[in-house]
């Protein structure tokens, strides 16, 4: 699991210098004190969610690598909004498309090319657009 996140965090660093933060997925934000992390930031985590035994010392697992971006609230969108206040506010898609573009198909030695299987807005307590990436991937252990 380390060298998947250590492969994505790399590659974020690399390919979307806009990400101000790029961090392991703690839980930094469910907290109710706003926390402290620069903006734009990507969150990463990587989850296992089946495994199968091909010898005594060697499995293959089903792997779901999540990437929660999080930006300031991005500001109005309003169809009557004008053109270019609300084109800078629709920033964030931007950068969700480089994200993707990024990671879609990305592999290492440690894990098969990542395929994206969903993405969604989430909800955020602390006012900011949050916004969800996951991608599936097969892990050799």
């Amino acid at each position: 699991m380390k060298s998947i996140y250590m492969a994505v965090a790399g590659r974020l660093k690399a390919e979307v210098p806009v990400l101000r933060w790029i961090d392991l997925d703690t839980d930094q934000l469910d907290t109710t004190e706003r926390p402290p992390i620069a903006l734009p930031a990507a969150l990463v985590s990587v989850e296992y969610g089946s495994c199968k035994t091909i010898t005594d010392r060697l499995q293959i697992c089903d792997a779901t690598v999540s990437v929660t971006l999080v930006f300031n609230n991005p500001g109005p969108t309003a169809a009557n909004t004008p053109e270019p206040v609300s084109q800078n506010s629709l920033q964030v898609f931007d950068t969700i498309a480089q994200v993707h573009e990024a990671l879609q198909g990305f592999e290492s030695d440690g894990f098969e090319a990542l395929s994206r299987v969903r993405q969604a807005k989430e909800r955020s307590r602390h006012g900011w657009f949050r916004y969800r990436l996951q991608y599936s991937t097969l892990v050799e252990e």
